[in-house]
């Protein structure tokens, strides 16, 4: 149906990634469940964290291989994710989705964290860099 179409390329946008490559994580999701035995019991608030969670380290992988790409040095691909993972997590949380990551979002992420000017200036430089990977903007 046409809205499940909508829904898809909605819902792909949304996680970094095209509409084929979303129908197959929700199938392997589901077919993991299958094989684990798990059926209709579990929460649908579990079931999207889950998703979520497969999603979000599936764009990491990628952005790692990005990364090596760029012929980074072992420390910075490490650093750079750490940071990714960190601010995805920290969105998670905040249920802030990403299209909705701007300028201010990653302010208000570094405002939380305990660490010095300069490694704000850093991160700050890192979540950039992230954020152009995944095609936004931080203007």
């Amino acid at each position: 149906p046409k809205y499940i179409a909508e829904w898809l390329r909605e819902i792909s946008k949304q996680y970094g990634m095209n509409e084929s490559q979303l129908v197959t994580h929700i199938l392997e999701f589901f077919k993991g469940f299958w094989d684990a035995g798990i059926r209709y019991s579990t929460s649908t608030t579990r079931v999207r964290e889950i998703v979520i969670d497969q999603v979000l380290e599936e764009i990491l992988q990628e952005y790692e291989k990005n990364l090596k790409e760029d012929n980074l040095s072992k420390k910075t691909v490490k650093d750079n994710l750490r940071v990714a993972r960190r601010f995805l997590q920290w969105c998670k949380d905040n249920n802030i989705m990403l299209e909705n990551i701007s300028a201010k979002v990653i302010e208000n992420f570094l405002e939380n964290l305990e660490i010095s000017r300069n490694t704000k200036t850093l991160y700050r430089s890192y979540l950039r860099r992230f954020i152009h990977f995944l095609g936004g903007s931080t203007t």
